[in-house]
């Protein structure tokens, strides 16, 4: 595994844990509808941008209609975004693959994936959440089919294992269960996981539970944003 700073997994039915390297948020699986299908469905194949002074969202990518040609995606789920160069990364989740889109572009590149799901190390399984990390010049990718993170340098079409066990469910600090989300903070990084937030396996309401966390992101402050699906709220953890 290699060696970043601290990444930060939401797990959409598992528990709260520290990975030693990763750390996640879990809840339980009782609402999965299928093994390779996350409990919230985008079903549009597209990307609108959002005006303040508009009434209505813009096209920014593709049209309705899903497919695998560069000028199409299919059932895209988390994007990230370079500030510097507002190049989209977009992980197309139907197509397995992770895609970029320069600004203004109408037709995408291919950065990973796109050879049907899997584990080997140009393939991604279902990728759901994303981050793009500007120092390493890298993406980090949750593969919900895959069980586990990786981490793609955009000069490579390969991955390297970040947390998780490929192929592998489970609740101990080494393995992942369904993981959707991903973000990281500047701290060092652990080779295990440690849980910073819910109970394992047990779903819940309570200000000390979650109910399938789908997104996670890190305020300012470096404090814990976690959208509590089921929940329908938004929690946040403190760091300290």
């Amino acid at each position: 595994m290699d060696k970043y700073p601290t990444i930060h997994v939401s797990l959409g039915f598992g528990r709260k844990k520290r990975h030693s390297y990763v750390k996640r948020i879990r809840t339980n699986r009782q609402q999965r509808q299928k093994q390779h299908e996350p409990s919230i469905i985008h079903a549009s194949s597209r990307v609108s941008p959002l005006d303040t002074s508009m009434k209505t969202p813009t096209n920014l990518l593709m049209t309705s209609s899903s497919g695998s040609a560069y000028n199409r995606l299919h059932s895209p789920y988390f994007i990230s975004r370079d500030i510097n160069t507002n190049t989209l990364y977009i992980a197309d989740y139907n197509n397995n693959r992770v895609m970029s889109y320069a600004s203004g572009a109408s037709n995408g590149t291919l950065v990973i994936g796109g050879q049907g799901s899997g584990t080997n190390r140009t393939q991604l399984y279902y990728s759901v959440g994303i981050h793009f990390d500007s120092v390493s010049n890298s993406l980090l990718i949750a593969n919900y089919g895959g069980q586990h993170i990786v981490r793609c340098t955009l000069d490579y079409s390969n991955w390297t294992l970040v947390a998780g066990t490929p192929g592998m469910v489970g609740s101990s600090s080494t393995l992942l269960s369904y993981p959707t989300g991903v973000t990281l903070d500047p701290m060092a990084g652990q080779t295990n996981g440690t849980t910073i937030a819910g109970i394992t396996g047990l779903s819940g309401s309570n200000s000390t539970q979650l109910y399938a966390p789908y997104s996670i992101r890190l305020d300012n402050q470096l404090n814990l944003l976690v959208a509590d699906a089921m929940n329908h709220r938004i929690q946040k953890f403190l760091r300290y």
